[in-house]
């Protein structure tokens, strides 16, 4: 295969409004670790696990459950044949997230005051750990050293809650943060790991911590927008995204600009009850789920491109895969009479959603999570950058050039990056090609193992927020083909990061 490649009105409780369970047997104290069941090994000794599956293998599912109809367990969905199968957790799951790694997959159980670990290669839970009362969301940093988790109390009204800090490492709660009325799923860390970001629905505050200190250092209130549901830190940690469930007039998402250079932004969703907010992996648009109005709602943060679908009754968090291909979203409402909640799949790689299927999994499914490792460059401290491809038409004729629009996405707050950069690409999931300079023609490698990839590769400075296109031409006929870029460490040759666009068809 011969290519050329050219770089070119008020709520009292809202959470009782959007179906968060306040359960009254609910225990007004944390249980002691004597009440919490455990695997971990009694000597010690460092346990050996299955190997960690690879990432993009499975989503996580958490079925919270109702009062009627209790669940205890989170639905595992193969992401090859969406087959689902389930873990044990604690009493009524609902937040969820997994370790950079990969390793570790973290439930918050509201009906157990607990964390459920699970360890994915073992598929089962390993420990909980005693958090606060009524756990709802949890957030873990982007190095993989501590997980933060969000107790609203059961008196959410008039009692403000407060955020635990666990420890990865020694998987305890280490510390205690205090926060506004009930702080709900809206959780986030910033891309440097530096600031904490929490929302609080009951008295309409997104509190900002600084994570070194655990004080906090600002409050965003704002009085005609009711209930901050979801808090995300945008690309760079300029921006804070802020969706609340009602305004008084419409419904929206807030920018806020952290810098105090710029203004606030407004992106107002046609859809009522926006619950959350999911960042696509490029970092360029992203997903608000609408409790009420039943749908997904798309922004564009820079051109202002809209797009709405509509989904089953009470879409809460949902998540992309690592490849920005595909979004899974639970559907809190779904279940109706025969008590089997949903998870929509979508086709997102363009930027406006397209129904897939849908995937039955437990009780009143809430939130999901995919692995989405973080890579190191180099081996050092510093997260890999990315690069994410969109490719644009999906169908072509042989011979005909087609493009791959891509973005650059620096994490840890770098702003730049010199890294080797391959182009290539993978016929029908067997041969791999190279089309970067330094390369004669088209030289097979496998960007997934590092000893194929030479040292001698084109080399970049990628700056965050880059973005632009891949061009291509003289693809072969009859194929099914995906292209992909490869980031070496320009000192080593070490594979640092890898990604594919999703799958071209070429006629």
């Amino acid at each position: 295969m011969k290519s050329s490649f050219r770089l070119a009105g008020a709520l009292t409780c809202v959470a009782c409004a959007l179906g968060v369970p306040i359960y009254a047997d609910t225990p007004t104290t944390t249980p002691t670790p004597a009440n919490i069941r455990t695997a971990m090994p009694a000597s010690n000794q460092p346990p050996t696990y299955k190997p960690t599956p690879p990432a993009g293998t499975y989503a996580y599912v958490t079925n919270s459950g109702s009062d009627s109809i209790p669940e205890a367990r989170i639905a595992r969905i193969d992401l090859s044949s969406y087959d689902v199968d389930y873990i044990d957790a604690g009493r009524k799951p609902m937040g969820i997230d997994i370790t950079p790694d990969g390793e570790w997959v973290y439930i918050v159980n509201n009906g157990s005051n607990t964390v459920s670990v699970i360890h994915t290669g073992e598929a089962k839970e390993i420990m909980e750990i005693p958090v606060g009362v009524a756990p709802v969301g949890i957030k873990i940093d982007h190095v993989g050293r501590y997980a933060y988790v969000t107790n609203s109390t059961n008196l959410p009204d008039i009692t403000p809650g407060t955020v635990s800090v666990i420890d990865i490492e020694s998987k305890a709660v280490i510390d205690t943060i205090a926060v506004g009325k009930f702080p709900g799923w809206g959780i986030d860390v910033s891309n440097d790991d530096s600031k904490l970001a929490v929302a609080n629905v009951n008295d309409n505050t997104v509190y900002l911590i600084d994570t070194a200190t655990l004080h906090q250092i600002g409050v965003i209130e704002r009085p005609d927008g009711i209930a901050p549901m979801d808090v995300k830190f945008g690309p760079g940690d300029e921006r804070l995204y802020i969706a609340y469930y009602s305004d008084g007039r419409y419904d929206h998402v807030r920018s806020v600009d952290l810098t105090g250079n710029g203004p606030d932004l407004y992106y107002d969703i046609e859809g009522e009850g926006p619950a959350s907010v999911s960042f696509h992996p490029g970092g360029l648009w992203f997903v608000t789920s609408n409790y009420i109005g039943n749908n997904l709602y798309n922004c564009n943060t820079q051109s202002g491109a809209e797009g709405a679908v509509d989904v089953a009754a009470g879409p809460l968090r949902g998540a992309f895969t690592s490849d920005g291909n595909r979004f899974f979203v639970p559907s809190y409402l779904s279940s109706g009479d025969i008590h089997v909640g949903l998870v929509e799949v979508f086709d997102s790689s363009g930027g406006i959603p397209i129904s897939l299927r849908k995937v039955s999994v437990g009780i009143d499914p809430s939130a999901v999570a995919i692995v989405n490792r973080t890579l190191r460059h180099g081996g050092g401290e510093v997260t890999a950058p990315g690069i994410y491809l969109y490719a644009e038409p999906r169908i072509v004729k042989s011979g005909e050039s087609m493009s791959l629009k891509y973005t650059v996405i620096l994490h840890n707050g770098m702003t730049s990056v010199d890294a080797g950069v391959i182009v290539g690409g993978v016929v029908n999931d067997v041969s791999y090609y190279a089309f970067t300079s330094g390369f004669r023609g088209a030289t097979p490698i496998n960007p997934s193992k590092a000893g194929s990839i030479p040292k001698a590769v084109s080399g970049a400075r990628l700056t965050n927020g880059m973005s632009g296109s891949l061009s291509f031409s003289n693809l072969p006929a009859g194929t099914g083909c995906k292209f992909f870029v490869a980031l070496t460490d320009m000192r080593g040759g070490k594979l640092i990061y890898s990604n594919f666009s999703n799958y071209i068809a070429v006629e």
